[in-house]
Protein backbone atom coordinates (compact mmCIF):
# COMPACT_ATOMS: atom_id res chain seq x y z
CA UNK A 1 0.00 0.00 0.00
CA UNK A 2 1.32 3.42 -0.98
CA UNK A 3 2.23 6.08 1.54
CA UNK A 4 -0.01 9.14 1.53
CA UNK A 5 1.90 12.10 0.13
CA UNK A 6 1.17 15.74 0.82
CA UNK A 7 1.49 18.61 -1.67
CA UNK A 8 1.12 22.15 -0.39
CA UNK A 9 -0.31 25.20 -2.15
CA UNK A 10 -0.49 28.90 -1.28
CA UNK A 11 -4.12 30.09 -1.18
CA UNK A 12 -3.09 33.76 -1.53
CA UNK A 13 -1.19 33.00 -4.73
CA UNK A 14 -4.16 31.04 -6.07
CA UNK A 15 -6.49 33.96 -5.35
CA UNK A 16 -4.12 36.35 -7.14
CA UNK A 17 -3.97 34.04 -10.16
CA UNK A 18 -7.75 33.68 -10.15
CA UNK A 19 -8.30 37.46 -10.07
CA UNK A 20 -5.69 37.97 -12.79
CA UNK A 21 -7.62 35.61 -15.05
CA UNK A 22 -11.21 36.54 -14.17
CA UNK A 23 -11.00 40.10 -12.78
CA UNK A 24 -10.52 41.78 -9.40
CA UNK A 25 -14.10 41.09 -8.29
CA UNK A 26 -13.84 37.38 -8.96
CA UNK A 27 -14.29 35.06 -5.98
CA UNK A 28 -12.01 32.05 -5.59
CA UNK A 29 -13.96 29.24 -7.20
CA UNK A 30 -12.17 25.93 -6.64
CA UNK A 31 -14.01 22.64 -6.29
CA UNK A 32 -11.13 20.20 -6.58
CA UNK A 33 -7.55 19.65 -7.65
CA UNK A 34 -6.39 17.27 -10.36
CA UNK A 35 -3.06 15.66 -9.50
CA UNK A 36 -0.52 14.79 -12.20
CA UNK A 37 2.78 12.90 -11.96
CA UNK A 38 5.91 12.22 -14.00
CA UNK A 39 9.16 10.39 -13.29
CA UNK A 40 11.11 13.43 -14.52
CA UNK A 41 10.65 17.16 -14.05
CA UNK A 42 10.49 17.84 -17.79
CA UNK A 43 8.62 14.65 -18.68
CA UNK A 44 5.02 14.00 -19.70
CA UNK A 45 2.64 14.33 -16.76
CA UNK A 46 -0.32 11.96 -16.44
CA UNK A 47 -3.32 12.52 -14.17
CA UNK A 48 -3.44 10.13 -11.21
CA UNK A 49 -6.09 11.55 -8.89
CA UNK A 50 -8.75 14.18 -8.22
CA UNK A 51 -8.93 15.58 -4.68
CA UNK A 52 -11.72 17.73 -3.25
CA UNK A 53 -10.69 21.23 -2.24
CA UNK A 54 -10.88 21.87 1.50
CA UNK A 55 -10.61 25.64 2.19
CA UNK A 56 -9.38 24.86 5.73
CA UNK A 57 -6.22 23.24 4.36
CA UNK A 58 -3.32 24.48 2.26
CA UNK A 59 -2.39 21.04 0.99
CA UNK A 60 -3.85 18.04 -0.75
CA UNK A 61 -3.12 14.38 -0.04
CA UNK A 62 -3.07 11.38 -2.34
CA UNK A 63 -1.86 7.78 -2.30
CA UNK A 64 -2.25 7.19 -6.03
CA UNK A 65 1.34 8.04 -6.95
CA UNK A 66 3.54 5.52 -8.73
CA UNK A 67 6.50 6.40 -6.55
CA UNK A 68 7.31 8.93 -3.82
CA UNK A 69 10.24 10.28 -5.82
CA UNK A 70 8.14 11.37 -8.80
CA UNK A 71 7.45 14.98 -9.74
CA UNK A 72 3.91 16.33 -9.29
CA UNK A 73 1.81 19.11 -10.76
CA UNK A 74 -1.62 20.36 -9.72
CA UNK A 75 -4.49 21.96 -11.60
CA UNK A 76 -7.57 23.39 -9.89
CA UNK A 77 -11.06 22.75 -11.22
CA UNK A 78 -13.88 25.29 -10.76
CA UNK A 79 -17.64 24.83 -10.34
CA UNK A 80 -18.08 24.85 -14.13
CA UNK A 81 -15.63 21.91 -14.44
CA UNK A 82 -13.05 24.17 -16.08
CA UNK A 83 -9.48 23.10 -15.33
CA UNK A 84 -6.68 25.59 -14.82
CA UNK A 85 -3.20 25.36 -16.27
CA UNK A 86 -0.84 22.97 -14.53
CA UNK A 87 1.35 24.28 -11.74
CA UNK A 88 5.12 24.10 -11.93
CA UNK A 89 6.56 20.65 -11.05
CA UNK A 90 7.12 19.99 -7.37
CA UNK A 91 8.10 17.12 -5.09
CA UNK A 92 6.27 15.31 -2.30
CA UNK A 93 6.67 16.69 1.22
CA UNK A 94 8.89 13.91 2.57
CA UNK A 95 11.27 14.17 -0.41
CA UNK A 96 11.38 17.95 0.06
CA UNK A 97 12.15 17.36 3.74
CA UNK A 98 15.18 15.22 2.89
CA UNK A 99 16.48 17.79 0.39
CA UNK A 100 15.99 20.64 2.89
CA UNK A 101 17.88 18.64 5.52
CA UNK A 102 20.82 17.99 3.19
CA UNK A 103 21.12 21.52 1.81
CA UNK A 104 21.02 22.82 5.38
CA UNK A 105 23.76 20.46 6.52
CA UNK A 106 25.97 21.23 3.53
CA UNK A 107 25.31 24.98 3.58
CA UNK A 108 23.97 24.78 0.02
CA UNK A 109 21.19 27.22 0.87
CA UNK A 110 21.55 29.72 -1.97
CA UNK A 111 19.15 28.07 -4.40
CA UNK A 112 19.89 30.70 -7.05
CA UNK A 113 23.46 29.38 -7.28
CA UNK A 114 23.18 25.84 -5.92
CA UNK A 115 25.97 23.32 -5.62
CA UNK A 116 23.37 20.72 -6.61
CA UNK A 117 19.98 21.21 -8.26
CA UNK A 118 16.84 19.54 -6.92
CA UNK A 119 17.07 17.07 -9.82
CA UNK A 120 20.61 16.16 -8.75
CA UNK A 121 19.55 15.75 -5.13
CA UNK A 122 16.62 13.61 -6.25
CA UNK A 123 18.98 11.36 -8.20
CA UNK A 124 21.10 10.95 -5.06
CA UNK A 125 17.95 10.18 -3.03
CA UNK A 126 17.02 7.44 -5.49
CA UNK A 127 20.51 5.94 -5.32
CA UNK A 128 20.47 6.12 -1.53
CA UNK A 129 17.05 4.49 -1.25
CA UNK A 130 18.35 1.65 -3.40
CA UNK A 131 20.91 0.90 -0.69
CA UNK A 132 18.24 0.30 1.96
CA UNK A 133 15.45 -1.22 -0.14
CA UNK A 134 15.16 -3.80 -2.90
CA UNK A 135 11.90 -2.28 -4.15
CA UNK A 136 12.20 -0.79 -7.67
CA UNK A 137 9.86 2.08 -6.74
CA UNK A 138 9.92 4.24 -3.64
CA UNK A 139 6.41 3.22 -2.63
CA UNK A 140 6.96 3.69 1.10
CA UNK A 141 9.49 5.66 3.12
CA UNK A 142 9.13 5.41 6.87
CA UNK A 143 9.95 8.62 8.68
CA UNK A 144 12.66 6.80 10.63
CA UNK A 145 14.34 5.96 7.30
CA UNK A 146 14.44 9.56 6.10
CA UNK A 147 17.45 10.16 8.35
CA UNK A 148 19.29 7.21 6.80
CA UNK A 149 18.51 8.35 3.24
CA UNK A 150 19.57 11.92 4.09
CA UNK A 151 22.87 10.64 5.51
CA UNK A 152 23.59 8.62 2.36
CA UNK A 153 22.73 11.62 0.17
CA UNK A 154 25.15 13.79 2.18
CA UNK A 155 27.82 11.14 1.69
CA UNK A 156 27.34 11.14 -2.09
CA UNK A 157 27.28 14.94 -2.18
CA UNK A 158 30.55 15.23 -0.25
CA UNK A 159 32.31 12.74 -2.53
CA UNK A 160 31.02 14.67 -5.55
CA UNK A 161 32.17 18.00 -4.08
CA UNK A 162 35.61 16.54 -3.36
CA UNK A 163 35.83 15.30 -6.95
CA UNK A 164 34.79 18.71 -8.31
CA UNK A 165 37.55 20.37 -6.34
CA UNK A 166 40.17 17.74 -7.18
CA UNK A 167 41.88 20.22 -9.51
CA UNK A 168 42.97 22.11 -6.40
CA UNK A 169 44.36 19.04 -4.69
CA UNK A 170 48.02 19.33 -3.51
CA UNK A 171 50.47 18.18 -6.14
CA UNK A 172 53.93 17.04 -5.04
CA UNK A 173 56.73 18.80 -6.91
CA UNK A 174 60.50 18.26 -6.90
CA UNK A 175 62.37 19.30 -3.76
CA UNK A 176 59.27 18.73 -1.62
CA UNK A 177 57.37 21.76 -2.93
CA UNK A 178 53.55 21.68 -3.04
CA UNK A 179 50.86 23.63 -4.81
CA UNK A 180 47.46 24.56 -3.32
CA UNK A 181 46.64 22.93 0.06
CA UNK A 182 43.42 21.49 -1.33
CA UNK A 183 41.40 22.34 1.77
CA UNK A 184 38.08 21.79 0.04
CA UNK A 185 39.01 18.29 -1.11
CA UNK A 186 40.26 17.31 2.35
CA UNK A 187 37.20 18.81 4.01
CA UNK A 188 34.64 16.98 1.88
CA UNK A 189 36.57 13.70 1.85
CA UNK A 190 36.80 13.77 5.64
CA UNK A 191 33.05 14.30 5.96
CA UNK A 192 32.22 11.67 3.33
CA UNK A 193 34.43 9.09 5.03
CA UNK A 194 32.89 9.83 8.44
CA UNK A 195 29.39 9.51 7.02
CA UNK A 196 30.27 6.29 5.22
CA UNK A 197 31.63 4.89 8.49
CA UNK A 198 28.38 5.82 10.23
CA UNK A 199 26.39 4.09 7.45
CA UNK A 200 28.41 0.90 7.89
CA UNK A 201 27.63 0.98 11.61
CA UNK A 202 23.95 1.60 10.84
CA UNK A 203 23.78 -1.45 8.59
CA UNK A 204 24.71 -3.61 11.56
CA UNK A 205 21.93 -2.00 13.59
CA UNK A 206 19.36 -2.32 10.81
CA UNK A 207 19.97 -6.03 10.28
CA UNK A 208 17.44 -8.09 8.30
CA UNK A 209 15.14 -7.22 5.39
CA UNK A 210 11.36 -7.00 5.94
CA UNK A 211 8.52 -8.06 3.62
CA UNK A 212 8.70 -4.70 1.78
CA UNK A 213 12.36 -5.28 0.96
CA UNK A 214 13.59 -2.67 3.44
CA UNK A 215 16.22 -3.04 6.12
CA UNK A 216 14.68 -3.31 9.57
CA UNK A 217 15.83 -2.24 13.03
CA UNK A 218 16.60 1.12 14.63
CA UNK A 219 19.89 2.79 13.66
CA UNK A 220 22.02 4.62 16.21
CA UNK A 221 22.29 8.26 15.24
CA UNK A 222 25.49 10.27 15.49
CA UNK A 223 26.26 13.90 14.75
CA UNK A 224 28.71 14.47 11.90
CA UNK A 225 29.93 18.06 11.56
CA UNK A 226 29.29 19.01 7.94
CA UNK A 227 29.17 22.75 8.45
CA UNK A 228 32.48 23.70 10.07
CA UNK A 229 33.72 25.00 6.72
CA UNK A 230 31.37 26.54 4.15
CA UNK A 231 32.44 26.96 0.55
CA UNK A 232 29.19 28.31 -0.87
CA UNK A 233 28.22 31.91 -1.54
CA UNK A 234 25.44 33.40 0.62
CA UNK A 235 25.27 30.40 2.99
CA UNK A 236 22.45 31.97 4.99
CA UNK A 237 20.20 32.62 2.01
CA UNK A 238 17.34 30.17 1.81
CA UNK A 239 15.43 30.34 -1.45
CA UNK A 240 12.03 29.62 0.13
CA UNK A 241 9.66 28.19 -2.45
CA UNK A 242 12.26 27.20 -5.02
CA UNK A 243 9.71 26.45 -7.72
CA UNK A 244 8.47 30.02 -8.07
CA UNK A 245 4.81 29.01 -7.90
CA UNK A 246 1.95 29.01 -5.44
CA UNK A 247 1.98 25.22 -5.37
CA UNK A 248 4.83 23.26 -3.88
CA UNK A 249 5.73 20.14 -1.99
CA UNK A 250 6.54 21.88 1.28
CA UNK A 251 6.33 25.36 2.72
CA UNK A 252 9.71 26.69 3.84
Amino acid sequence: MNDVIRIYFDVDSLEEAFKEEFGEEAILDIVSFNVYESSSKDGTFAQIDTVDFDPRKEFIETDQQTSLDYWFRLAWVDSSSVESELSDPTLAENIERIIDDVIGELGDTDRNQPAFTDEEYLSMIRNSHGRISSSPNMVNLKESREYVVALLVRTQACFKLAYRNAGRYPIELPDGLKTDKGQRVDHYLDIAKALEKQWNEMKRDLGSVDEDGELTGTPKMQVIDTTKTTFFKDPNKMGGNRYGTGIHGRQV
